[in-house]
Order: structure tokens, then C-alpha cells, then sequence
């Protein structure tokens, strides 16, 4: 118990700010969950997430603006996601802005665009950070929340508490997992859609005929 406390203690912390740097949520709602248990301070955690997220933000968007072109040359398959990201940021600029922490699998790409585009570096930063500190408070609000509930079994938690971790980790990459997989196959739902809505279209033609 005494070694598995100071462990959380001791890497906690700097778990959410590597984790945070990448997607996330597997580094933030363990420790959210830990802070509920009393071995992290929970506004600590929000800085930590607030941080790592910040620095990954500020990478994506300064590697836009300095070759963002040709890096999605060389990758087509950012380069095809990043057609269908730019239509929704030139449509809504400000409100992707400011949601797009919590849009899994999204999170680089969209600051690599916005550093192509010519939004100021500071407006950017700015509105990226309001971002980020709705998208850590939320998390950890789940996660910890996710503690009020299970404090009514709080024996069996202290007797598998390690195993309680690595399961919510687990789920917490499941579901980044099927969220990619579902943002792939999207263009051929819609292409498949558009397929069929026109052979609707002249099939009435034919009958109006």
C-alpha cells in the first residue's frame, strides 16, 4: 500500500504532463481518479495537463507554420484529413478552436493547420489555452467523479487498485482506438451516401418521365 502511494506520488504528476503532451486521457483520468483517493492535489493535475497539452499545441502549430505544406505532402493520409478539417476551421475558426482538445485523434492536426493559416501566434496560444483548461477540467471532473462513485467500494479498490488503473488505461485506448477507426471509414459512409442519394435522384427521374 505504502509503496504503491508514494509510486503515484512520486510519477503522477509528471505522467499527466508526458501523457497530456500525446492524446491524454489514459494519463489524466488515472490520476484524477488518484487524486480522489488523496495522493495527488487535484489542481496540480489540471496544471500538469495544462501544460503537457500546451506544449504539444505550440509544436503542431510552429511546425505548420514553418513547413506545414510540405509535410502533408509527404504524408497523403494527413494530407486527406487534413482537406476534410480545413472546410469545418474555415467554416467555424474560432469555435474548432476551442473545442478541439476534445476531438480525439484530431489534436495535431488541427494547430498544424491553424499554423498554416494566418491567425496570429498569440491569438492562437490564447484561445488554444482556453481550450486546454476546459478540456483538463472536464477530464479530471470525470475522473474524479469516476472516484466518488467507487469510494463505496473502497476495500476492494485498496485490494486492486493497480489492476482498477490499468483497466480504465486499457479502456481509455479502446476508445481512441475505435474513434480513429471510425474517423477513417467516415469518407466512404459519405461517399456511399452521396452513391446512393443520386441513384434515388434518377430513379425519380426515370418515374417522372
Amino acid at each position: 500500500m505504502e509503496s504503491f502511494e508514494e509510486f503515484i506520488r512520486q510519477f503522477g504528476y509528471w505522467a499527466v504532463l508526458i501523457g497530456t503532451i500525446f492524446e491524454g486521457e489514459t494519463a489524466l483520468l488515472p490520476t484524477a481518479f488518484a487524486a480522489h483517493q488523496g495522493y495527488l492535489k487535484l489542481h496540480w493535475i489540471i496544471a500538469a495537463a495544462m501544460a503537457g497539452a500546451s506544449l504539444a499545441d505550440w509544436f503542431y502549430f510552429f511546425l505548420g507554420r514553418r513547413g506545414g505544406k510540405p509535410l502533408l505532402e509527404k504524408y497523403p493520409k494527413w494530407g486527406k484529413r487534413a482537406d476534410r478539417v480545413r472546410r469545418l476551421i474555415e467554416r467555424y475558426p474560432v469555435g474548432i478552436l476551442l473545442i478541439f482538445h476534445f476531438l480525439y485523434g484530431l489534436r495535431a492536426i488541427i494547430p498544424l493547420l491553424y499554423g498554416m493559416s494566418r491567425i496570429s501566434a498569440i491569438k492562437f496560444m490564447l484561445l488554444a489555452a482556453a481550450s486546454t483548461l476546459m478540456w483538463a477540467v472536464t477530464i479530471t471532473a470525470i475522473g474524479y467523479f469516476f472516484g466518488e462513485i467507487a469510494v463505496t467500494y473502497l476495500e476492494v479498490i485498496r485490494q486492486h487498485q493497480w489492476q482498477i488503473l490499468l483497466v480504465i488505461v486499457v479502456v481509455g485506448l479502446l476508445i481512441g482506438i475505435l474513434v480513429k477507426i471510425e474517423w477513417r471509414h467516415l469518407p466512404k459512409l459519405r461517399k456511399r451516401e452521396t452513391k446512393y442519394r443520386s441513384i434515388e435522384s434518377s430513379v425519380e427521374v426515370t418515374k417522372r418521365n
